[in-house]
């Protein structure tokens, strides 16, 4: 089945509005695209869409793209590339030339878009890219004494701003020590991170929480921040979670958050960074957090290059102004017979000037309307 469907009506629900399919002004030839306006702008729910039948799905049905924001991830398994990286648009050092930028329209790029039926370079694939890389939260200092203990300390100036799973609580955290367990095992160690849960008051000024995790032996473990406790992987609760692989010289530990691509949570970060970077997590009291805030992503092109560039006039507005990007997304690379999609983002605001409201065209990667 042709995975470009016509649609003849507009589909409403509550979070996107899927257009009818347009016939651009351009009577050389027949070309025809989908059109989709999608209302993103919770910071705490991602909507996910379904490209073969252009329509938002739940995150328990078959997905292809997910908005939150101005994150936009891939669901696990497809696979995505630049089709057309608009290089025009950027100078030597891949920052973005402002007249360029602010005078592209969606009319303007209509061309470019049509045109368009290849990739630029190999696929991408949507392996997790964790908020919170385990390498920022300890220090490898094996080559200076005491050699017995391979020199693993904490980075204990290293910290993090967290929302919760629930998106409603907001915490700092630090990993205070990274020693030694028992164990006279080498590579045994105990890491302790402790959390300090904001109140109405801010920050306190001891933690309030303490996850210990051992990394003597495998293990995955889950802890939600606002109980203070370890809980199941398999409720909703938990904020972040440690997967621990105990292999002598070869351990190795991932820290994930129930958000984004690895949870169904609104669980984000932001850091590392200073103990007293903000004096509160909570985007309602600090303007301008919110866009600082990184959930974990499956890796894309979408990832690597960002759809939009920020405040180009220098206006200090965090406006948003879209660079017209041609990306392509693979929804089943296991067939030959279905075409990938190529999609281009032509706005993130509404008619009120609201953020977080995509609008978007795509198609099939060939169709060049010839």
């Amino acid at each position: 089945m042709n995975k470009l469907q016509n649609m003849t009506c507009c589909a409403a629900a509550a979070s996107i509005l899927t257009a009818c399919v347009e016939s651009p002004a351009t009577p050389e030839t027949d070309f025809s695209y989908n059109t989709a306006t999608i209302n993103a702008s919770s910071y705490t729910d991602t909507v996910y869409y379904d490209l073969n039948t252009a329509s938002v799905v739940t995150v328990n049905d078959e997905w292809d793209v997910s908005f939150k924001r101005t994150s936009i991830s891939l669901n696990q398994g497809k696979l995505s590339a630049i089709a057309d990286g608009q290089s025009e648009k950027f100078d030597n050092d891949n920052a973005p030339i402002a007249d360029a930028i602010v005078n592209a329209t969606a009319a303007t790029e209509l061309g470019d878009f049509q045109e368009t039926n290849a990739i630029e370079a190999n696929y991408i694939s949507s392996d997790i890219i964790a908020a919170i890389q385990a390498s920022d939260l300890y220090t490898y200092n094996g080559s200076m004494p005491p050699y017995d203990d391979h020199g693993f300390s904490a980075q204990s100036n290293n910290w993090y701003y967290l929302t919760s799973a629930e998106g409603d609580s907001y915490a700092q955290m630090n990993v205070s020590s990274f020693d030694k367990s028992n164990d006279m095992a080498p590579y045994a160690y105990v890491a302790s991170i402790d959390f300090y849960v904001e109140t109405v008051d801010g920050f306190p000024l001891t933690s309030t929480h303490t996850w210990t995790l051992d990394f003597g032996s495998s293990a995955i473990s889950c802890f939600d921040f606002d109980s203070g406790s370890v809980v199941s992987c398999d409720t909703s609760t938990w904020d972040v979670k440690a997967d621990i692989v105990s292999a002598g010289q070869n351990s190795s530990y991932n820290i994930y958050l129930n958000g984004g691509a690895s949870g169904e949570g609104s669980a984000a970060i932001i850091g590392p960074t200073t103990s007293n970077a903000y004096a509160s997590a909570n985007p309602a009291k600090t303007p301008g957090l919110s866009f600082a805030y990184a959930s974990d992503i499956a890796g894309s092109a979408f990832a690597n290059s960002a759809w939009y560039a920020y405040d180009v006039l220098n206006e200090s507005t965090h406006y948003l102004w879209p660079n017209f990007i041609t990306y392509v997304v693979d929804t089943d690379a296991s067939s030959d017979s279905d075409e990938p999609y190529k999609i281009q983002i032509l706005n993130y605001y509404n008619n009120q000037n609201a953020s977080g409201f995509y609008t978007l065209r795509f198609t099939e990667l060939t169709n060049t309307g010839e």
